[in-house]
């Protein structure tokens, strides 16, 4: 499972995993999720993607 780590001035916020997980479908999730997340945390926000195990 892909989930995806939001990074605030170094620190992690929080992490967001998403219902969908085809390659398209989360560039989108990104492109939405970074503007929402820059309106509430301001410019330096970053978000990397990871692998998780489901089990």
């Amino acid at each position: 499972m892909i989930v995806l780590d939001v990074v605030v001035d170094g620190t992690r916020v929080e992490t967001v995993r998403p219902a969908n997980q085809r390659p398209q479908e989360l560039y989108w999730i990104m492109v939405d999720l970074m503007d929402r997340l820059q309106s509430k945390y301001g410019t330096n926000v970053s978000l990397y993607r990871r692998l998780e195990h489901a089990g």
